[in-house]
């Protein structure tokens, strides 16, 4: 038998149905059974192919990735023993100033589609631009990162959802999406590749704080029209640091989180997607691995993508996709988007360090942050989220 994947017994072409979370799947399994998972061959794999809530969903090849059982559904139906993995459910809308989940309601998926997700302000800009390197396998790339990546449940994209659809139907590259909310709130396709980017909170914090006090008149207008829109004006951020912080930690805009006041909870972010870590189609990488280590964790993201590098080629790109290299490229990297901040392009990244909140935040103030985190994370999510490492031996 596949490793965690299936055991064939009689019936080589089936369909079963899995009620708990309605998803079915129909495996094609050819003539010639001659696989070796321990010596890696991988002659007629077979395929599987799911169907979410009757809408095909593309197809997923079960070789050399075998599921964890604790994401697993345990299936028999006519003499066959196949081993589901438990699809995440989209039980949550997000819809606020800021972000708008229901753009993904009109998304169709490619099946080598990358989307890249974390909480605001925890990396994702960075990762998507090493993403688009690996996939130009250029420095130089064809257009600013945040037009060929677009983030899609931005809730004004200068323009129709309708739009933003059309454009990415257009586009004939390998496709990399950005996401800022949790993955309750997204359809979960099982073809495409998602990396989830987190952040130490108490860095993501330093980052909003800048951030918040650093939007153009042109991004003020933009959040005025959305409150408009929405019935609630974009409120006032207080001035100072202390009282931004414990409204980030203690209030929220939606019912189901106790944190993350506008710009959403990203300890729940995060625990959105830990119990989906070791799916084959998911990539956990944290802020401080890539500034500690950044040539392992792009040979990790590149291997996870199926984007082959030359051996002595990734040494040549690491010093245009490094941090330093961020603030030089802003411009390169943020495009029309660098008219949302007042200091311009450069003043997208001030703040992204690690470890600036120390001289900023006192021991009481900290306290509140670990409430948060005890709150929201089981230990092991949390002590991954504030220092980093590979969660998973697979990663």
């Amino acid at each position: 038998p596949l490793p965690g994947a299936i055991s064939p017994a009689s019936d080589p072409d089936f369909e079963t149905g899995c009620l708990a979370r309605r998803v079915s799947a129909r495996v094609d399994f050819p003539v010639s059974r001659n696989y070796s998972p321990r010596s890696g061959t991988r002659r007629h794999p077979p395929r599987v192919r799911w169907l979410s809530e009757g809408r095909a969903a593309g197809s997923h090849g079960c070789v050399g990735h075998p599921l964890p059982a604790s994401a697993m559904l345990n299936v028999t139906t006519r003499g066959w023993s196949v081993s589901l993995p438990e699809l995440p459910e989209h039980t949550h809308v997000y819809r606020n100033h800021l972000l708008n989940s229901t753009h993904w309601d009109l998304f169709v998926p490619r099946d080598d589609d990358i989307i890249i997700c974390s909480a605001y302000s925890a990396g994702s800009t960075w990762v998507q631009t090493i993403v688009a390197t690996l996939v130009f396998r250029q420095e130089n790339l064809p257009a600013p990162v945040m037009e060929l990546s677009p983030w899609v449940d931005r809730y004004s994209h200068g323009g129709s959802v309708e739009a933003l659809t059309a454009m990415l139907d257009d586009q004939n590259h390998r496709r990399i999406l950005e996401s800022h909310v949790p993955l309750n709130a997204l359809r979960f396709f099982p073809q495409c590749k998602y990396i989830v980017v987190a952040r130490d909170g108490r860095d993501v914090f330093m980052s909003l704080w800048a951030r918040s006090r650093n939007y153009s008149a042109v991004a003020l207008e933009r959040l005025r029209a959305a409150g408009e829109e929405l019935g609630e004006p974009w409120p006032a951020r207080p001035d100072d640091l202390e009282a931004f912080w414990a409204q980030w930690l203690t209030e929220s805009s939606v019912a189901w989180e106790s944190d993350g006041y506008l710009y959403g909870s990203m300890f729940q972010h995060v625990a959105s997607w830990w119990p989906y870590r070791e799916l084959p189609n998911v990539l956990l990488v944290h802020y401080r691995d890539l500034m500690e280590d950044l040539e392992s964790q792009v040979e990790r993201i590149a291997a996870f993508l199926e984007i082959p590098v030359r051996p002595g080629r990734l040494p040549g790109l690491l010093p245009g996709i490094s941090f330093a290299a961020m603030s030089d490229k802003a411009e390169d990297i943020l495009g029309v988007h660098a008219q949302d901040w007042r200091g311009g392009a450069e003043s997208f990244f001030a703040r992204d360090s690690v470890g600036a909140w120390s001289a900023a935040l006192d021991p009481e103030a900290l306290r509140l942050f670990d409430a948060a985190l005890t709150r929201n994370l089981e230990p092991e999510a949390a002590s991954w989220l504030q220092g980093g490492e590979a969660p998973s031996a697979r990663n």
